[in-house]
């Protein structure tokens, strides 16, 4: 829960990124089998399958009380497959980490009624996904690796807001559910 262990988090995220990035770049050689990754990316309909499934296998953790390291594990499964889709679509993760660290210190009910209202009209003609990133940043990589406790690209703040935590965060922002990254 500590410094360290955060700064692992981010660094296996950011490496599970660059993974999923390099497999999307392979030539496929006919006749050999393509990795689950690159079948996910050449097959939209199977990879938002997945993401839904394993979302629903996460609820069900909790519903079925099978424990936090079931829910670990699930959870596991729907950021892979969730960073998969994200990838296909050229969303880099440091775009969702910074979604998280703007609504910082927001109840999530404000957040969510200031957003702009969904328009089917606006998704069709939104312009086509920027490609998807090659690697880590350079710069990103870098601050994870340096381990500053002042650095930005690790976030230590409590997640007000966005994970439920506001009343129990704004009580004791100490505690270790509020530092999620």
């Amino acid at each position: 829960g500590g410094r360290i262990g955060q700064e692992e988090a981010a660094t296996t995220m950011y490496e599970l990124e660059a993974t999923i990035a390099r497999r999307r770049e392979e030539a496929v050689v006919p006749g050999d089998k393509p990795s689950w990754t690159r079948r996910l990316l050449d097959n939209p309909e199977l990879l938002c399958s997945k993401v839904r499934e394993e979302a629903g296998e996460l609820c069900e953790t909790l519903e079925k009380g099978e424990g936090g390291a079931r829910a670990a594990s699930e959870m596991a499964d729907v950021l892979y497959h969730s960073m998969v889709l994200l990838n296909l679509q050229g969303v880099a993760m440091e775009d969702v980490l910074a979604v998280l660290r703007d609504r910082f210190g927001t109840s999530g009910v404000d957040e969510k009624a200031a957003r702009p209202p969904k328009n089917k009209t606006e998704e069709e003609t939104a312009p086509a996904p920027a490609p998807a990133p090659a690697s880590v940043p350079a710069a990103v990589a870098a601050a994870v690796s340096d381990a500053d406790p002042s650095d930005p690209a690790i976030v230590r703040e409590p997640l007000n807001g966005a994970g439920g935590l506001d009343k129990y965060c704004d009580d004791d922002p100490s505690a270790d559910e509020c530092r999620v990254f």
